[in-house]
């Protein structure tokens, strides 16, 4: 009889679903929006920095050997595109920015995993970087000419945030071809309701 109200009162062993510790959609978007600002913002200021040591510094110093011919810093300005392509269409390519800027910002606060997230805020970071070039550089208002410095052999000069957007680009790409979600799945959703029901029951 004792051991039988021992075992009476030893509590029911919690279902599988209230032990696992899995943080719901709303907190994995939270921390992406998280990561994706910070890095978007690191990225811009340390372009913004960047562009304006290269106007102020090497504008009067011509261009400067690193590392010999491979890699040089020689200040220029660029109308268009890479390539020089579009460069008569500033205005145009400055609104192409302005919407892919605005579409980033939509969709990163549906990112639910980290890898995505860091994709995101590095892709935005150099868009937003290249463009406050476009809006607020002479010659004028959306017209700017975007700063580049950096110079390699057979390839066009470019910046920092050419760098976070062709590098961030190709770590999305890496991300579509593993099959890797950046938003929450139906089977997510399903996941959290059962730790939910679990919980109440």
């Amino acid at each position: 009889m004792q051991s039988q109200g021992r075992a009476a009162l030893t509590p029911a062993p919690a279902k599988e679903t209230g032990l696992r510790k899995v943080a719901t959609t709303s907190q994995r978007q939270s921390r992406c929006i998280k990561v994706i600002t910070y890095l978007s913002l690191v990225i811009l200021a340390l372009d913004q920095a960047s562009k304006f040591w290269a106007v102020t510094y090497l504008e009067s110093r011509g261009t400067i050997n690193l590392i010999g011919s491979l890699l040089r810093l020689n200040h220029t300005t660029n109308s268009g595109a890479a390539f020089n392509i579009g460069s008569n269409f500033t205005i145009f390519l400055t609104v192409f920015a302005i919407i892919v800027s605005a579409g980033l910002i939509i969709f990163s606060r549906k990112i639910a995993d980290g890898r995505w997230a860091i994709g995101f805020g590095g892709l935005l970071g150099g868009v937003l970087g290249n463009l406050s070039d476009r809006i607020f550089r002479e010659p004028q208002f959306l017209h700017g000419h975007v700063v580049d410095f950096i110079q390699i052999p057979n390839w066009p000069i470019f910046n920092v945030a050419d760098i976070a957007i062709t590098s961030s680009g190709a770590f999305i790409a890496y991300l579509l071809f593993k099959d890797i979600k950046p938003f929450a799945t139906f089977a997510d959703s399903n996941l959290r309701n059962e730790d939910n029901d679990g919980e109440t029951a």
